[in-house]
């Protein structure tokens, strides 16, 4: 319509008299930006058995994907939001013998495709996190880590304890925490 946008409905007959139920929409909306001019969006709406048409999807203006909201993440992670009023999350199914993958890209070849990620490998059941194209932490089966770097806290480099030579008569301070006596 005139100013408003307009929709694709799908629908299939119910009743035996030839009626037709709607069972969803795809939908063209106006959108106001923060200047007050508009811009358009694609809604994807599904209807209930209730009858009642729910928003499940759109792509606003700025070409953002929001799933189950009609508002953005936070700016520096707005591209893609999933919103719930409860539990919340997203699902990557890979085959039993293939690998579960989330990209880090700054580029389109090499190594900059891949300069971190989060990996599941169902064959031998085992987590890896990268950075800088390499993986830094592998979590096997057995929950056991390993890290390619050095592991540290507060006191140093966790691979090598610090030491604190002393004699028998030694009494321990507050600053001996975490340290080989």
């Amino acid at each position: 319509t005139t100013g408003n946008g307009g929709a694709i409905a799908f629908a299939a007959r119910y009743h035996s008299n030839g009626s037709y139920a709607q069972m969803g929409n795809i939908e063209g909306i106006k959108e106001n930006n923060t200047n007050g001019n508009f811009g358009g969006a694609l809604t994807f709406r599904t209807r209930t058995h209730g009858g009642d048409s729910d928003e499940r999807m759109r792509i606003d203006s700025a070409g953002r994907l929001l799933l189950g909201t009609t508002t953005e993440g936070e700016v520096d992670g707005d591209n893609f939001t999933i919103a719930d009023s409860g539990h919340c999350g997203m699902s990557i199914r890979s085959g039993t013998s293939n690998t579960g993958i989330l990209m880090f890209s700054d580029g389109t070849s090499g190594t900059n495709e891949y300069k971190g990620y989060v990996q599941y490998a169902h064959s031998n059941d085992t987590l890896r996190l990268a950075s800088a194209g390499l993986v830094a932490v592998t979590i096997d089966n057995n929950q056991d880590t390993t890290f390619a770097g050095s592991v540290s806290d507060s006191k140093g480099n966790l691979r090598s304890i610090p030491q604190n030579y002393q004699t028998s008569a030694y009494t321990l301070v507050v600053g001996d925490a975490g340290k080989c006596i």
